[in-house]
C-alpha cells in the first residue's frame, strides 16, 4: 500500500491541534487526516526534533570538554616550561628525575571544576600524577613534528651532568679557601680563635650562591662585608655572599669584640673573593658553567616553543588519544 504523504501545512496543523491538548480522535475529525497517519507523522516529527536538540546538547558539551582540553594542556605546559627553569637559590637544583616527578605530581586541577570532581579527594595524589602523565603524553601528540622533544631529554642530560659538576665543586671549594687562607696567617689565627666549626662550611655554601648567581643566571653581585649600626646591630659584622643572596646565606660575627667581628667580616669577605676568582680558573667550574648553559638553553628553546600563543594553535589543528572530539 502506497505511503500517505502530508503536505507541511497538514502536518503542522497536525502539531498545532495536538499541542493544543485533542486526542488523536478529535483531530481526524477537524482534519480528516486518518489517526493512525496523524499519529505516524507527529512521532516522526518529535523523534526529529528530539535527535537535533540531543545533536545540539553534545556539541554544547564538545565545545565544552574541548575547552577545557585546550586550556588544561596549556597550563600543563606552562607547568613545565616553569619547573624547567633554574631556580634562584642553588640548595634547590634537583636531578631531572626530581624535577619530572614534581611537574608530573604537580595538581594543576582545582580551579578546572569539571576534572576536580572526577579526581575526588580519595587517591588524589595518585590519579594527579596519571592525569599529568597522560598529558604529558598528549602534549606530546598534538606537537610531534611542530616541537623537537629531544630538547626535553638534552635539559635532563645537562642537569644531571650540572649537578655532577656541582658535586664535584663543592669537594673544591674548601681546598680553595685554605690554599688562600696559608698566606693569610693573621685571619686563620682569628678564625681558629673564634671556634666556629661551621664557618668553612657556610663559606663555601656561599661561593657556590656566588658563582650560581654571578655566572649562571648572570645576576652580576660581589662578596660584601658590612658593619652594624643600628642600636639592635650595633656592634656586629656580618658577610652577605650577593646583594640578591638571602638573609640566612649570611655569615654574622657578634662577638663583644667589635674590632674583631669587624675585620674577621672584612678578612672573610676578602678570603672568599680570592677564592672565587681562583675557582674560576678551574675545569670544574668552567665544566659547571657549560652543562649550566646548555640546560639553560634547552629550558629557553622549550619555553619560546611551548608559548601558548604557538602552542594552542597547534592543539586546535591536531588531534591526540584522549582529545574530546
Amino acid at each position: 500500500m502506497k505511503r500517505v504523504v502530508l503536505s507541511d501545512t497538514q502536518i503542522e496543523q497536525i502539531l498545532q491541534l495536538r499541542k493544543s491538548g485533542l486526542n488523536w480522535v478529535k483531530i481526524q475529525g477537524k482534519t480528516g487526516i486518518p489517526r493512525r497517519i496523524a499519529r505516524r507523522e507527529y512521532e516522526e516529527v518529535e523523534k526529529k526534533q528530539s535527535q537535533r536538540q540531543l545533536e545540539s546538547a553534545r556539541k554544547d558539551v564538545a565545545i565544552r570538554e574541548y575547552q577545557a582540553h585546550l586550556d588544561i594542556l596549556s597550563h600543563f605546559a606552562a607547568n613545565l616550561v616553569d619547573a624547567l627553569a633554574a631556580p634562584q637559590q642553588v640548595a634547590n637544583l634537583g636531578s631531572a628525575d626530581e624535577v619530572e616527578q614534581g611537574f608530573l605530581s604537580n595538581d594543576i586541577y582545582r580551579e578546572y571544576e569539571l576534572v576536580g570532581l572526577r579526581l575526588g579527594d580519595y587517591q588524589r595524589e595518585k590519579r594527579v600524577l596519571n592525569m599529568n602523565i597522560l598529558l604529558f603524553k598528549s602534549l606530546r601528540d598534538h606537537t610531534r613534528g611542530k616541537i623537537d622533544w629531544q630538547t626535553f631529554d638534552d635539559w635532563k642530560v645537562a642537569r644531571d651532568n650540572c649537578i655532577k659538576e656541582l658535586e664535584t665543586l663543592k669537594k673544591e671549594v674548601v681546598p680553595a679557601l685554605d690554599n688562600v687562607l696559608q698566606r693569610k696567617s693573621q685571619l686563620k689565627k682569628t678564625l681558629d680563635a673564634a671556634d666556629d666549626p661551621r664557618a668553612l662550611d657556610r663559606m663555601r655554601e656561599g661561593i657556590i650562591l656566588n658563582l650560581w648567581l654571578n655566572d649562571i643566571l648572570g645576576e652580576k653581585g660581589t662578596v660584601m662585608a658590612s658593619k652594624g649600626i643600628s642600636a639592635l646591630k650595633k656592634g656586629t659584622a656580618w658577610v652577605d655572599f650577593h646583594q640578591d643572596a638571602s638573609e640566612d646565606t649570611r655569615i654574622t660575627f657578634d662577638s663583644a669584640d667589635q674590632r674583631t667581628n669587624s675585620d674577621l667580616a672584612a678578612g672573610v669577605a676578602e678570603l672568599c673573593k680570592q677564592a672565587i676568582f681562583n675557582l674560576r680558573a678551574t675545569k670544574t667550574v668552567t665544566a659547571f658553567v657549560k652543562e649550566a648553559g646548555r640546560m639553560q638553553e634547552a629550558a629557553a628553546k622549550l619555553e619560546t616553543t611551548l608559548n601558548p600563543l604557538f602552542l594552542r594553535p597547534i592543539i586546535l589543528n591536531t588531534r591526540c588519544e584522549i582529545c574530546p572530539v
